[in-house]
């Protein structure tokens, strides 16, 4: 079977052989096979053209979209880097937010800070003058003591519209209380002080 296959292959091809001949033994045929050719090989030489001006083309447009690709990646950087700029710009905004609060925090504690320091100066101011109001009294209980004991009298120094006191006698162990007039001269007073004490 598969010499069958050759032998009608071989006679196919004694055929073609044959019809080629006698085409090129026709000169009109000849002629007309020539005309072929040459549009065959004009049709040849405009196809070659176009495809190098199509492949010019489509580097061209190769190029171009390259370009545009570019382009897109840059834009979508600067889209991201605008993005990222975006949220440092938040984060800035909320840290100077809170810098704003601490500022206030810190503005509230020094004024508190401050009337707790000018309390504290009230207060010191007040102990020393107890302390010396204490210093007065003791000076005064002192020069008192030594006035009852040299003078035996103890002037009453609560009332001071009036002159008034008391006269103590250790010995007898009794108290007399006196009474002057203030508009009494202070000789006078002095007189009879000194004549009740004695």
């Amino acid at each position: 079977m598969g010499d069958t296959n050759k032998r009608v292959d071989i006679e196919k091809l004694f055929s073609l052989a044959n019809d080629l001949i006698g085409m090129l033994n026709d000169g009109k045929d000849g002629d007309s096979l020539m005309q072929s050719l040459e549009s065959a090989k004009s049709l040849r030489s405009f196809c070659e053209t176009n495809v190098h001006e199509t492949n010019m083309s489509l580097e061209d447009f190769q190029k171009r979209i390259n370009g545009c690709k570019e382009r897109i990646d840059k834009v979508k950087g600067e889209v991201m880097a605008d993005s990222k700029l975006n949220e440092l710009q938040t984060e800035l905004e909320e840290k100077m937010h809170i810098e704003h609060l601490l500022r206030q925090g810190i503005r509230v504690v020094g004024d508190e800070l401050d009337y707790l320091e000018q309390q504290r100066i009230s207060f010191e101011e007040r102990w020393q003058l107890v302390k010396q109001r204490e210093n007065n009294m003791r000076k005064s209980l002192n020069a008192l003591s030594m006035c009852a004991s040299v003078t035996k009298i103890i002037p009453d120094l609560t009332n001071k519209t009036k002159i008034s006191g008391s006269i103590v006698d250790r010995s007898k162990k009794k108290v007399e209380r006196f009474e002057f007039d203030p508009a009494m001269p202070p000789f006078e007073v002095c007189d009879k002080l000194w004549k009740m004490s004695s």
